[in-house]
């Protein structure tokens, strides 16, 4: 679920950490360094995202925020 989240988001142009490795409990990345031109870039492409036009709402897998669970069923 993360790992798909990070990957739409660096499709998007996102500035994303590298995913080092993956289990099936955890997920290891690379260290991306705050700064205020890192923090702009990320602000400007997700509003890019967030301006795209779908048929559906929602991700197009269940996704979770920290721990709860964020199902995305089709409506």
């Amino acid at each position: 679920s993360e790992r798909a989240c990070l990957e739409t988001l660096k499709s998007a142009g996102v500035p994303t950490p590298e995913i080092i490795t993956a289990g099936e409990d955890f997920l290891l990345m690379s260290f991306i360094a705050p700064g205020e031109v890192a923090e702009a870039a990320a602000g400007e492409a997700l509003a890019h995202l967030h301006n795209t036009r779908s048929p559906r709402c929602g991700f197009q897998q269940d996704t979770y925020l920290a721990t709860f669970l964020q199902p995305n069923a089709p409506a």
